[in-house]
């Protein structure tokens, strides 16, 4: 009965009975394997809403199979239905906490604190477990790579933090030295411990790869291979280094991925700033500023970004100043000729 709602919700429409949605009836008649293949088509079109209907019709003819319980939990992570997804992970990890490090690894980013370090840390386990048959260098540098971001945010004032950070860091730039993730979080945990040098080291790495990533071909664009927040954090970096040009090109990349996170727009703006790119660096302090505006709480956000824009307006009226000193002085040349 659960499986009948679930499918064919009731209808008062005549049309509705006789012209029930096609996917519906793809769902009911067909066997497993077909749904999962469905779901997966469905999936990769971006249909996620569709694809979890074909994977949890599936789950319910296979209650126990964790493989189609962590595809479901995907989807729903597309469809920001958290709560769902978190549940299918922890039911998975239960039947069969050996199989597979990515829904612990995926589960670990819906936790927080010391819970989310266990999740990684049973991750790695698996990853480690099974490098000899399916080595994932890349797979595995990343996970330590969030292992690092933990210790550095939720768990910073854990005993050990910082060594923990040192260890998981270590092993990351040994599985992939020049990456993208790697050095961005070199990057950021030698600027926290103001080792700025050896910060400068890991961004223009990190400038290499998003220029080899760029121009080839074959590789995934930077854009496309990994996620806002690493871009964003990336781009920070390069610009505490002064490496202003590079930032600005990630920055404008992050943006065209997500244009409503007003910090997104002062930080840009800020690096316009650095590059004297002064009505650039307006317009994008204006924009964060109306978006900070527009929440209450956001009071302080609000004039920190004031006050960076109150310096720009003060740059273009000097420049401004001085453009009417110059063009005075080429007049009166020009009489005395």
């Amino acid at each position: 009965m659960h499986i009948y709602l679930l499918f064919y919700p009731p209808s008062t429409s005549n049309q509705s009975k006789t012209n029930p949605n096609p996917h519906i009836l793809l769902a009911m008649s067909h066997t497993s394997a077909q749904l999962l293949t469905k779901a997966a088509e469905f999936v990769e079109q971006c249909h996620y809403d569709v694809g979890a209907k074909f994977y949890l019709r599936a789950l319910e003819m296979n209650p126990k199979d964790t493989n189609i319980m962590d595809a479901l939990a995907d989807a729903y992570l597309q469809l920001d239905q958290v709560e769902q997804a978190v549940l299918l992970l922890e039911k998975s990890v239960t039947l069969a906490p050996n199989e597979g490090a990515a829904k612990w690894l995926s589960l670990a980013q819906l936790k927080v604190g010391e819970d989310a370090a266990g999740c990684y840390e049973r991750g790695i386990q698996l990853l480690m477990a099974d490098n000899e048959q399916n080595p994932q260098p890349f797979a595995l540098a990343s996970a330590h790579c969030s292992v690092v971001e933990l210790y550095m945010t939720d768990l910073c004032d854990i005993e050990h933090a910082e060594q923990t950070c040192e260890e998981h860091l270590a092993h990351a730039l040994q599985l992939h030295p020049q990456g993208f993730e790697s050095n961005t979080m070199g990057a950021s945990l030698r600027l926290v411990q103001q080792r700025r040098d050896e910060a400068v080291v890991h961004v223009d790495k990190i400038i290499d790869s998003v220029n080899s990533m760029n121009s080839s071909v074959t590789s995934p664009n930077v854009s496309e291979e990994f996620s806002l927040p690493l871009r964003f954090s990336a781009a920070k970096s390069m610009i505490e280094v002064g490496r202003y040009d590079a930032a600005a090109g990630v920055l404008e990349g992050v943006l065209y991925g997500d244009d409503g996170n007003p910090e997104v727009w002062c930080v840009l703006g800020v690096c316009y700033k650095h590059l004297n790119e002064l009505s650039l660096a307006k317009q994008y302090l204006e924009k964060s500023f109306a978006m900070l505006s527009s929440d209450v709480q956001l009071v302080a956000q609000q004039q920190h970004v004031a006050t960076i824009l109150q310096e720009v307006n003060a740059a273009i009226l000097e420049l401004e100043k001085v453009s009417e000193s110059n063009a005075d002085m080429n007049i009166d040349e020009d009489e005395d000729l």
